[in-house]
């Protein structure tokens, strides 16, 4: 599965992680907001998605798809 193909909010999530942001960050950030552990969650269900271990393979999965997307769009 590719980051193209993750739920809208699952894309909202890892767009906020590959910016950096903390889990708490990011679920202030969500509208509506959701708690710190909904954000774990989130988490967990994309790495299995994706095949990924952690959050720095989550970030450069969905960084190379960006790339990607934009190569494919020139």
């Amino acid at each position: 599965m590719t980051p193209s193909s993750l739920s809208p909010r699952q894309q909202e999530i890892l767009h906020l992680l590959a910016e950096g942001f903390q889990n708490i960050e990011i679920a202030d950030r969500l509208q509506p907001p959701i708690t710190e552990g909904g954000v774990k969650q989130h988490l967990h269900r994309i790495y299995k998605l994706l095949g990924v271990n952690n959050r720095v393979e989550a970030v450069l999965k969905f960084k190379a798809q960006s790339y990607s997307d934009c190569d494919d769009s020139n």
